[in-house]
């Protein structure tokens, strides 16, 4: 079986000790390379997966990233265009830090260095750390616990060690508590049989979000005013509820409306986006009207180049290509 090359994500620096890979099967063996020395490795849950670096392993500004998938016994071509390591900062800068109510679970933060972890703590002298996360890119969340008091200040911090990095304190407060009964979240539609992730929004920065089915819940903290969960594939006609809470501050919320399943059928055909996908040295094939997490086929004058799997929470997806004659008919 023919394998489509995979990418690996940006931005990647010298601080990193996890590598976000995208485009391989779900169950192959992803290789992160540089040069040629195998750098990470690991079974990819998904078609979008971070990997540890391997025991030992430390990754030099102007190292080039590639990477391979392994399935069966068939191994895909190496990344066409090499990823660039970047050289750590001077200096560690600020934190943007998200909306942060009294009773929020987790906070949003953006403008990390890939790599740092991000440390909340009290503003008091003793700094107690009430939460903290290895971030492997510029923006994620990080949970909360006890949650944040009607009106306290707490502080956002960045530390590197393995670039011996320390950013300056963030200060940030909870401002106003929420309503006493929250209103349900929206769910994204369409909700088709075999997805794998469920979108939502209209969600209080902080909340716990959980998604009802028939066959269980799916919940976690949401620090922004939407998200996505990923759930085991749905089944055509069951029935997906949702409703948001903070449960440490005994406020609930009112449960939606149930939401039916439908069929896949009939699947949509993937589009190429632009003109240029069939471009002589062109590096990436774009598609849009993507299905989640499902596989797809690239063909070039009939002939399967490979096969790929689609991230969990993409539509349109970047497929590396290499060595595309001008003209090649592309399907």
């Amino acid at each position: 079986m023919a394998l489509l090359a995979i990418k690996v994500v940006p931005p990647v620096s010298a601080c990193s000790t996890k590598i976000r890979v995208e485009g391989q099967l779900t169950g192959s063996t992803v290789r992160v390379l540089a040069g040629t020395t195998v750098v990470a490795e690991a079974e990819a849950k998904s078609a979008s997966d971070l990997i540890d670096l391997l025991p030992g392993m430390v990754l030099q500004a102007g190292q080039a990233l590639t990477a391979t998938q392994t399935l069966d016994g068939d191994t895909s071509p190496p990344s066409p265009e090499p990823l660039p390591v970047q050289a750590p900062p001077p200096e560690l800068g600020f934190l943007a830090v998200g909306e942060l109510l009294s009773c929020s679970e987790c906070v949003h933060v953006s403008g990390s260095l890939p790599g740092a972890v991000v440390r909340v703590t009290t503003a008091g002298a003793s700094g107690q750390l009430r939460g903290e996360s290895d971030l492997a890119a510029i923006t994620g969340q990080v949970e909360i616990s006890p949650p944040a008091g009607n009106d306290e200040q707490l502080r956002v911090t960045q530390v590197a060690d393995a670039c011996g990095l320390s950013g300056e304190a963030v200060p940030v407060g909870a401002s106003s508590a929420p309503p006493g009964i929250l209103p349900a979240p929206r769910i994204e539609l369409p909700l088709k049989e075999c997805q794998t992730v469920v979108r939502f929004n209209d969600v209080f920065p902080g909340a716990t979000v959980t998604l009802e089915r028939e066959t269980g819940e799916t919940s976690g903290c949401v620090a922004g005013t939407g998200g996505h969960w990923g759930v085991a594939p749905l089944q055509v006609g069951e029935q997906i509820r949702i409703r948001q809470a903070y449960p440490s501050c005994e406020i609930e919320g009112l449960v939606s409306d149930p939401l039916t399943v439908e069929s896949a059928q009939p699947i949509p055909a993937p589009v190429f986006f632009g003109s240029f996908s069939n471009c002589a040295g062109t590096l990436a094939v774009i598609l849009r009207n993507l299905i989640p997490s499902a596989r797809i086929r690239l063909l070039m004058d009939g002939e399967v180049m490979g096969i790929g799997e689609v991230p969990p929470n993409a539509t349109v997806m970047d497929i590396p290509v290499e060595g595309l004659p001008a003209g090649a008919p592309l399907t």
